[in-house]
C-alpha cells in the first residue's frame, strides 16, 4: 500500500512538472497565460493538492470497475482507466 502512494505520488509530482513547467502544455492548449499562471503559479498551493486529490479519485474509481467487472488484462485494464 504504501509502495502505491509513494508511486503515484513520484509519478503524479514528475508529470505535473514535466507537463506544465517544461513543455507549457496548459499554455499552449489554452492560449490563456494569466488563468494558467493564476492556476499554477499564484495559487500552486491550494490547486496541485487538490488535483492530486481528484487525479487519486478518478483512480479509485477506475479501480471499483476494474474489480467489479473482473478485469485482467492490462490492456483491458488500460482502456477501462482511459473509458472512466
Amino acid at each position: 500500500m504504501i509502495k502505491n502512494i509513494l508511486s503515484y505520488t513520484i509519478a503524479f509530482s514528475v508529470g505535473i512538472f514535466i507537463i506544465t513547467y517544461l513543455l507549457h502544455l496548459p499554455h499552449i492548449i489554452t492560449n490563456k497565460h494569466n488563468i494558467v499562471n493564476e492556476y499554477y503559479r499564484k495559487n500552486y498551493t491550494i490547486n496541485i493538492p487538490l488535483d492530486y486529490l481528484f487525479v487519486l479519485i478518478y483512480f479509485i474509481i477506475s479501480e471499483f470497475f476494474i474489480y467489479i467487472f473482473n478485469i485482467k488484462s492490462n490492456i483491458n485494464k488500460t482502456i477501462t482507466v482511459g473509458v472512466n
